[in-house]
């Protein structure tokens, strides 16, 4: 028994060691510049995680980026639309 709380608590700290590495990411290195992005999957993945993290956490660093993130993503809302390919009919 006490082999096995010995290993979750590695895991829980293995965990908190790998949170902490990339809450320094976000909050040192991710920036909303301009560059080749998808509108959809970076609002999606970018955003929501930022936006779930704070809920997770309440740690207001995550919003911060989130909100920073929205005037980059409302930038490339108003960019040229790529053409649609509409599906083809199935005779």
């Amino acid at each position: 028994m006490l082999d096995s709380q010995f290993r979750a608590d590695s895991h829980r700290v293995s965990l908190i060691v790998e949170f902490e590495e990339a809450r320094q990411w976000v909050a040192e290195s991710l920036n909303f510049e301009k560059g080749d992005v998808n509108l959809f999957e970076t609002t999606i993945r970018v955003l929501g995680g930022l936006l779930s993290a704070f809920h997770l956490t309440d740690d207001t660093m995550f919003l911060n980026k989130a909100v920073s993130s929205t005037g980059f993503l409302s930038g490339l809302s108003s960019l040229p639309k790529s053409p649609q390919v509409s599906p083809s009919k199935k005779i």
